[in-house]
């Protein structure tokens, strides 16, 4: 049983680490980082 949890627990935590890494690289270029303007407080995405 345990290696069954361990069976379904590793992948997901693969494809979750592997899934951040994609869009924290490609999310700016798609547009899903809010870019900084004149009205707003941040300075950088």
């Amino acid at each position: 049983m345990s290696w069954l949890i361990a069976g379904c627990i590793v992948p997901s935590m693969v494809v979750c680490w592997a899934a951040a890494g994609a869009v924290r690289r490609w999310g700016p270029r798609w547009g899903l980082v809010d870019r900084p303007g004149h009205r707003k407080i941040h300075a950088a995405p």
